[in-house]
């Protein structure tokens, strides 16, 4: 049974909140979410998830129609707003997030373990880690994931933020606004995947590379196949990184498709 808590428009204070099933629905975003919390935990945990492989919990958790944020002095020093986190021996299925708002958290979405997953329309705001941070690094799901990061806006003035890590199987970014922070979407695998498309975003305002595929922790050899970056708008004006910037030092890529971006690089237009 899902068991979603509805929330109508109304200012709510909280510190943290964890669930198994269901998940959180407001009016609008004038239902506001308050935590109090100054620790480094995460503040909304969905912990649902399928070990049996029969996908019995593929309804997946609902975030929907609300305001997210922190309301505190002190800035926390890490955690997550929203955490979709199974556990390393389940897998959690088709979640949405959509319509909500997510400012001054570290992380504003953590997913791992997580498949089929769509995040759209969504404000992501001040984050000083990642924008949505995807980790599917976990051997019993190595080419899963083929998740939607589609239509959402963020925005950071933290210097080493990274709009977009994606770490996991194929996924589709598409038509995302990305402005500001060191890196707008860091695709970064450990284990063979396929299929990524990253189309039609608008990335701006990145310290270093504004879209980047490199392989992180010196990682064995891998396959990483079928990569389409196209159509994307991209300004940058970073003395070091590059525009698109790929690095296979541990990974083999292939299938590779780079088309109809439109590059403007202010400080050096050799790094485009």
């Amino acid at each position: 049974m899902q068991r979603v808590v509805y929330y109508p428009d109304g200012r709510y204070k909280f510190t943290t909140i964890t669930i198994s099933t269901g998940g959180i629905v407001g009016e609008s975003k004038a239902t506001i979410l308050d935590s109090t919390d100054t620790t480094t935990a995460d503040l909304i945990t969905y912990t649902g998830g399928d070990s049996t492989g029969l996908l019995v919990n593929e309804l997946g958790a609902l975030f929907r129609d609300f305001y997210l944020r922190v309301n505190t002095v002190t800035q926390k020093a890490s955690g997550a707003g929203i955490k979709i986190n199974p556990g390393t021996t389940n897998e959690n299925y088709t979640s949405l997030i959509t319509n909500v708002e997510v400012r001054n958290v570290p992380t504003s979405v953590f997913t791992t373990n997580s498949s089929f997953i769509t995040i759209s329309n969504c404000y992501f705001s001040f984050y000083s880690d990642y924008g949505i941070w995807e980790d599917n690094n976990v051997a019993a799901f190595e080419d899963n994931g083929d998740n939607g990061i589609i239509n959402n806006w963020f925005y950071t003035n933290r210097p080493n933020a990274i709009g977009i890590k994606y770490r996991g199987g194929g996924g589709r970014i598409i038509g995302n606004k990305i402005n500001q922070g060191l890196i707008g979407i860091d695709v970064s695998p450990l284990r063979s995947t396929s299929v990524i498309l990253i189309e039609a975003n608008s990335i701006e305002g990145q310290t270093n590379s504004c879209i980047r595929f490199i392989t992180e922790g010196g990682a064995a050899a891998i396959a990483f196949t079928q990569v389409t970056i196209i159509g994307n708008q991209i300004n940058g004006y970073a003395a070091t990184g590059s525009a698109i910037q790929i690095q296979p030092t541990a990974y083999i890529l292939y299938q590779l498709l780079i088309s109809n971006n439109i590059i403007q690089f202010y400080t050096d237009l050799a790094n485009a």
